[in-house]
């Protein structure tokens, strides 16, 4: 399927944008999966922590976000705002350390859409391993 890229879809500049792959999306299921590759060159590695750089956790949040916004454009493609923001996390856990480098896959299901309001289950995985889990309210 032939779809647009991440950086075209997402209202978040190249150093903010923590999704570049949508790797796949389902309109049945209502869910989609995506990717990053953190290489350790980004700037917050850097101080987070110094020698020892590790993945914080709301960047994990922020990437699930950012997932999770992308179900208004592949799977409610009506959305023509096709921008949201972030209005609430739920149980948010964070499993397992993340250091550089890492691919991180995102996957986010929609469990209810209302009135402008995406809620998501989300989960991150490293090496097929579950390191962060949750729910998340968007405005969309």
């Amino acid at each position: 399927m032939n779809q647009p890229a991440p950086e075209h879809l997402l209202p978040h500049g190249d150093s903010f944008r923590f999704v570049d792959t949508v790797i796949g999306y389902s309109v049945s299921e209502e869910t989609i999966h995506c990717s990053k590759q953190f290489t350790g060159d980004e700037s917050f590695f850097s101080s987070h922590f110094p020698g020892n750089p590790l993945l914080p956790g709301v960047i994990i949040t922020e990437a699930l976000a950012q997932t999770s916004g992308l179900i208004s454009f592949f799977i409610h493609s009506d959305n023509v705002q096709r921008s949201g923001y972030l209005l609430q996390i739920e149980k948010m856990k964070f499993l397992k350390s993340i250091s550089p480098p890492a691919l991180l896959e995102y996957k986010a299901k929609m469990v209810a859409y209302t009135m402008g309001t995406l809620k998501t289950e989300v989960l991150a995985f490293s090496n097929n391993e579950l390191v962060a889990k949750g729910s998340l309210i968007l405005s969309i």
